[in-house]
């Protein structure tokens, strides 16, 4: 298969966040917001935003079936102990390292590599042409071979890279998707391919949230064995790699965790998912920005994706 097949395949699986459909346009959003809901969850972003000083956070909720945006709320650091309202924080772009799920679900989807196979991630410290790629833990020596699925449970970026390289894919040509034409935001000349596996894709926290919830439904943006797969990996992450915070006695949490720092040395922690994993009725993307370590999205954003999942069960 030629690399321009897989980038087909890569695109396939990022048109859910390229491309919003009219139930995610500001003024529907709004119009489907669920205003008690829309307060519940503003109370409890608000408090662990506090505990955790940080400098904002938002917090999305979208009814997986219809697509539609049931509450939506940003919040910003107004002084030490309040916070205001910013609901442009949900529409505004940033790096996202929930991308290395898209990531993953490319390759899977190009049916050469499966969610059992073998990556050796080495010390944690790994060299792709002029670059070094760190895992967040080769500190303590890195996590040696893992499957892909542990890549993905652990939020290991050398794990996921070598997974995705099987492939050799491209990121920066343009081509055509169901009669769309989808381009890239950088060109490889400009920033490795690499990068984009490991979060360094700017997108809206709306078009993330699509994504994930194109998952949650089954929707055919992927063959649906690898679907299947990836559903089960996501819910591996909460049941047994960083994300345990998310997983809840009342209601089973399927999603991704992640943590990047930003090109001002900020960092947001984050935490995409859905519930019930068997059977979503809901997706939901939340999001916190601090000025420092130390920020972990499944911790952070999961306790508080928890938070709310319970309180809507």
């Amino acid at each position: 298969m030629k690399k321009e097949i897989c980038l087909l395949v890569l695109a396939i699986a990022l048109l859910a966040l390229a491309s919003c459909k009219s139930s995610l346009k500001s003024e529907e959003s709004v119009s489907n917001i669920n205003n008690a809901l829309q307060d519940s969850v503003e109370v409890i972003l608000e408090k662990h935003l506090v505990e955790y000083g940080a400098m904002d956070g938002v917090a999305i909720i979208m009814e997986t079936e219809s697509g539609k945006v049931r509450a939506m709320v940003g919040l910003e650091a107004k002084d030490d102990s309040a916070y205001v309202r910013a609901d442009s924080l949900a529409a505004s772009k940033h790096s996202s390292a929930l991308m290395r799920t898209v990531s993953v679900l490319a390759a899977l989807n190009t049916g050469k590599v499966k969610p059992d196979d073998m990556f050796d991630s080495g010390v944690g410290v790994f060299v792709y042409d002029n670059d070094t790629i760190y895992d967040h833990n080769w500190q303590k020596g890195g996590y040696g071979e893992l499957t892909l699925w542990q890549a993905l449970a652990y939020s290991s970026d050398i794990g996921i890279l070598k997974a995705v390289d099987v492939r050799k894919m491209s990121f920066g040509q343009p081509l055509e998707v169901e009669g769309m034409k989808l381009d890239s935001c950088v060109q490889d000349s400009e920033m490795p391919w690499c990068y984009y596996a490991m979060g360094f894709q700017k997108i809206t926290p709306l078009q993330m949230l699509a994504f994930y919830n194109a998952i949650a439904n089954k929707d055919s943006i992927a063959s649906p064995s690898s679907i299947v797969d990836i559903r089960g990996m996501l819910e591996g992450v909460v049941s047994k790699g960083l994300a345990k915070r998310a997983m809840s006695d009342k209601v089973k949490v399927a999603g991704m965790n992640g943590t990047i720092r930003n090109e001002d040395c900020t960092l947001t922690a984050e935490f995409c998912g859905y519930f019930p994993a068997d059977k979503p009725k809901y997706t939901m993307l939340v999001s916190v920005h601090r000025k420092e370590l130390p920020a972990a999205g499944g911790r952070m954003a999961g306790s508080i994706f928890k938070e709310i999942a319970e309180m809507m069960m």
